[in-house]
């Protein structure tokens, strides 16, 4: 059996998997979403044999069995690798404080739309996205009223003498930091204007995944630190609170009472 054909065939049995699982369109704890189910089968050109019982798994693994591996491939990426923005954060904190912030609405929302281009391999619109995410990251950072280009060069000065920040001084990655801003700078420019370059002079520059993932380990330790610590903190009080170190001496009791010969 060739490896595209094992490959094919673990893909569908995780697909089956899925749709049996609680997580999964139909499962025995749930109605089954008919409607869903067959939405999805028609936007990746799935065909099961039977319109009545199509959401049955052997139905399903009949018509994924006849399906080209493009739309197996596509229809398994769909169901399991759409995790979100919160890849790119250690801290668990870190999406929630994002997304019910109101100051940071915008950058909640630029950061989504640019993490979605970069899946959709939209290099244009995600150089013009990350260019707009450093611009609202330094309004919020208080680093405004200048260029772009002067606000960077503030932003960068000011590092070393805030231990947010010290994660990124400690290792030397003031200058990489710096280098970053200024090409996402440079890039986003280029992706608006082109001044007579060739779109390939710039979209194939970076690794736009990696460019956003260094920005949102950024964030984490900048403008949502405090508030990360606080809630992890908060954490750890729970925690020693729930502690019960009573005694349970009536259960002692009464487990003795058990374990004591008869007369």
């Amino acid at each position: 059996m060739s490896n595209d054909l094992i490959k094919k065939f673990k893909l569908i049995d995780e697909i089956i998997k899925y749709f049996e699982s609680d997580a999964g369109y139909c499962n025995s704890h749930s109605e089954c979403n008919k409607n869903r189910i067959g939405m999805l089968f028609t936007k990746f050109d799935i065909k099961p044999s039977s319109s009545d019982d199509y959401w049955q798994s052997s139905i399903l693994r009949d018509a994924l069995d006849k399906s080209g591996d493009t739309n197996i491939s596509d229809f398994h990426k769909y169901l399991f690798n759409d995790e979100g923005l919160s890849c790119l954060f250690h801290d668990k904190y870190a999406i929630e404080l994002l997304a019910n912030e109101e100051k940071l609405f915008n950058l909640n929302l630029y950061l989504n739309e640019c993490f979605e281009c970069i899946k959709a391999d939209r290099k244009i619109a995600t150089a013009i996205l990350l260019r707009s995410c450093v611009e609202i990251f330094l309004d919020i950072m208080d680093f405004k009223g200048l260029t772009l280009a002067a606000n960077i060069d503030k932003f960068i000065a000011k590092m070393n003498e805030d231990q947010r920040f010290a994660i990124f001084s400690k290792n030397n990655k003031q200058n990489e930091l710096q280098q970053f801003f200024q090409g996402i700078k440079d890039v986003g420019n280029d992706a608006v204007h082109l001044n007579g370059k060739k779109v390939t002079d710039f979209i194939e520059k970076y690794n736009n995944k990696e460019i956003l993932n260094l920005f949102c380990i950024l964030i984490e330790h900048s403008i949502l630190k405090d508030d990360i610590d606080k809630k992890n903190e908060e954490d750890k009080e729970n925690r020693v609170k729930s502690i019960d170190f009573t005694k349970k001496e009536t259960a002692t009791i009464q487990n003795n009472a058990y374990n004591t010969p008869s007369t």
